[in-house]
């Protein structure tokens, strides 16, 4: 019996043993760094490839996704895709000059800080212009508003609906912006 004692010990402590052995190994890992940049449609907005992106996974995760996604929708398996992002920021820029991002021609490029020094730009086609609803909350009261009313430093919420079985210049399904105030 006391034999039995110290063979159930033993591979009890090696157990424990092993499990700190992991432990120490997996935090000598690289981690992903903060803010290291994409370019994806993955997280639902064009972000640049130059603007900081926080990721949770390792980056072949999401090209990953990206590939099986695109041959899904290609085979008709996919029917619908559809994602909602929802982002409470502060303006930092808004540009009324017309372009072109990820090969689809835009109007408006609203730039958002978030973040000490970090930015995500939504770039509004005229599509995307035409599904964009404009709001405004004062004293919790909800009006509408025109994307003009819109001012650097304003906060706002934006609630973006995407269906990534669309084509690029078809995707947004829906854009809600909202502007808070607190008086």
């Amino acid at each position: 019996m006391n034999g039995m004692l110290k063979v159930i010990f033993i591979i009890l402590l090696l157990i424990l043993l092993g499990e700190l052995g992991y432990f120490f190994y997996t935090s000598q890992q690289p981690k992903l760094k903060t803010g290291e940049s994409i370019k994806s449609d993955f997280i639902g907005e064009n972000i640049p490839s130059k603007q900081a992106v926080t990721l949770t996974n390792t980056p072949t995760l999401i090209p990953s996704f990206i590939n099986i996604r695109e041959q899904m929708v290609k085979s008709g398996e996919m029917k619908t895709n559809l994602n909602t992002t929802e982002i409470q920021s502060t303006i930092f820029n808004i540009d009324n000059i017309e372009g072109t991002f990820d090969d689809v021609q835009y109007k408006i490029k609203l730039t958002l800080k978030v973040g000490k020094d970090k930015y995500i730009d939504y770039y509004l086609s005229e599509y995307d212009l035409g599904k964009t609803r404009m709001q405004e909350i004062t004293n919790d009261k909800t009006s509408e508003i025109d994307i003009s009313d819109l001012k650097i430093g304003d906060t706002v919420n934006i609630v973006s609906r995407t269906d990534y079985t669309k084509p690029k210049q078809f995707r947004i399904v829906e854009y809600i912006i909202t502007r808070i105030n607190d008086f």
